[in-house]
C-alpha cells in the first residue's frame, strides 16, 4: 500500500509540474556550472512554482532515514533542470546534507565520467585514474552513514 501511495504521490506532483509555466533567466553556464552559492539561486526566476518547490525541499529534508530517489520527469525545456538547482542551492537543503554534488545525466551518458563528476566535487581529490569499480567502491565508502545529496 506504501509503494502505491508513493507513486501516486510522484503522478500528482509530476502532473503539477508539467502544468506549471516557468521563466528561465539564467545563462548555459551558471544552469549548468557546479556552484551552490546564493547568487546562481538569484539567477534563476521562476513563476507558478512554490507549490512544487515546496513539496520537493519538504520531501528532500524531512525525517526519512532511508535513501530517497525523487525522479523530475517531464517534456524537454519545461524546467526539470531549473527545478533541480533551485532545490540544490536551497539553503533549507544545504543546511540538511553532510555532502552535495551536482551532475547532468543526459540520454546518452558515461557512467565513469558521471563518477568522476561526483568524486571530484564532494572533496575526494581528482579521480582521473581510477576505474570505473574504483571510482563507485571510493564513494561508496565516502558517503557511507552520511547524509548527502546527489
Amino acid at each position: 500500500m506504501n509503494l502505491i501511495k508513493i507513486d501516486i504521490e510522484n503522478m500528482v506532483l509530476q502532473d503539477q509540474f508539467q502544468s506549471l509555466h516557468i521563466v528561465k533567466s539564467v545563462s548555459t553556464a551558471a544552469a549548468v556550472g557546479s556552484s551552490r552559492s546564493a547568487s546562481a539561486a538569484r539567477e534563476v526566476t521562476m513563476v507558478g512554482f512554490d507549490d512544487v518547490l515546496y513539496q520537493m525541499l519538504d520531501k528532500i529534508t524531512g525525517d526519512a532515514r532511508e535513501r530517497q530517489i525523487l525522479p523530475i520527469v517531464g517534456m524537454g525545456g519545461i524546467g526539470k533542470t531549473t527545478l533541480a538547482r533551485n532545490i540544490y542551492v536551497s539553503p533549507l537543503v544545504q543546511e540538511s546534507f553532510d555532502v552535495f554534488a551536482w551532475t547532468t545525466i543526459s540520454q546518452e551518458y558515461n557512467a565513469k565520467e558521471i563518477l568522476r563528476q561526483v568524486h571530484d566535487q564532494v572533496g575526494m581529490g581528482k579521480g582521473d585514474d581510477l576505474s570505473e569499480y574504483e571510482l563507485g567502491d571510493h564513494l561508496y565508502k565516502y558517503l557511507f552513514g552520511r547524509k548527502y545529496l546527489l
